[in-house]
């Protein structure tokens, strides 16, 4: 569990409670409820990825090594991947962020996958 492993006191607090609802729900077979449920897990699970560097560095890698093809602003893709490997370098994790929103903004509409998931979540 991402929880377990990378999270903190609270995020593992909170972890225990959302299994908990998630399985209330499931046996009060509420499908709109569990929808719910599964949207809330989701956003809590990125929200302990996006503390991890490494995440920011594995989705920028995956963007640039898996998905440019898919990005028809290439000049603004070069420019943004630019930006990416000089905040590896040099440790620059809130850049490195920024960037990775920037390429997934670049995605198809349709093909943004978990962008929905790339902004920062309230604390």
């Amino acid at each position: 569990k991402v929880a377990d492993k990378y999270g903190n006191s609270d995020d593992k607090r909170n972890m225990a409670r959302l299994e908990k609802e998630l399985e209330k729900t499931i046996a009060s077979k509420d499908s709109d409820l569990l929808q719910s449920r599964i949207d809330e897990t989701d956003i809590f699970y990125f929200s302990i990825l996006h503390k991890l560097p490494e995440y920011w560095v594995y989705r920028f890698q995956h963007l640039r090594d898996h998905r440019k093809n898919e990005i028809k602003d290439t000049q603004r893709a070069d420019e943004l991947i630019s930006y990416g490997e000089r905040s590896i370098r040099i440790n620059d994790v809130e850049t490195l962020k920024a960037v990775v929103r920037g390429l997934g903004e670049l995605l198809p509409i349709g093909q943004q996958g978990d962008i929905k998931f790339y902004p920062e979540r309230p604390q």
